[in-house]
């Protein structure tokens, strides 16, 4: 019986191959290590979106699609989005703050943002128009939107579709600046 168990056991060991053949580690210049190394200045978004627009960002509506009030703008929507796009650039593996840079500048406008809730859902849209200056010539200028549907939440501010809206230009940027960096 104790030579079945131990056969087992080293036929075990041999199928898994659980730590007996050596980790050979090897390395590569991965994209990742490339962008450690790029200083990336997020400036403060401006708002260019028409004053009638600015304040609320849309409706909520009843289980009879009745309108019964207004979605209301975060108190610093282009803080929100500022922010959302330093820690997604760092997330990516880039150096990004607010301070100057050497290296890369990425100014944005806000075109658009609307959201509405509905009693089982929430929708939001975003617009953004993003700048990329490279030593101070314009290397992207690029309009990116994004748009969500997210189950309705009871906040009232409609912050899950607004920033599940807000993603995905920050992702397809990314993916662009990705792209330049690699050319």
């Amino acid at each position: 019986m104790k030579k079945i168990s131990m056969l087992v056991f080293a036929v075990v060991i041999f199928i898994s191959g659980c730590a007996t053949t050596p980790n050979m580690g090897y390395t590569t210049n991965s994209p990742e290590q490339a962008r450690k190394n790029i200083s990336i200045q997020v400036m403060e978004f401006t708002d260019q979106r028409l004053a009638s627009e600015k304040g609320k960002l849309g409706a909520r509506y009843n289980q009879y699609g009745m309108k019964a009030g207004d979605v209301l703008e975060p108190q610093n929507l282009m803080g929100e989005i500022h922010k959302g796009f330093l820690t997604e650039l760092e997330r990516a593996g880039y150096n990004s703050s607010a301070s100057a840079s050497e290296d890369l500048t990425l100014k944005g406008e806000i075109l658009a943002v609307s959201c509405d809730q509905t009693n089982n859902s929430q929708s939001g849209t975003v617009k953004l128009r993003l700048i990329l200056t490279d030593k101070g010539h314009e290397v992207l200028n690029t309009i990116y939107s994004g748009d969500s549907k997210v189950p309705f939440t009871f906040d009232g501010t409609c912050s899950d579709a607004f920033n599940d809206a807000v993603k995905k230009p920050i992702t397809t940027f990314v993916k662009d600046l990705d792209q330049y960096i690699k050319s």
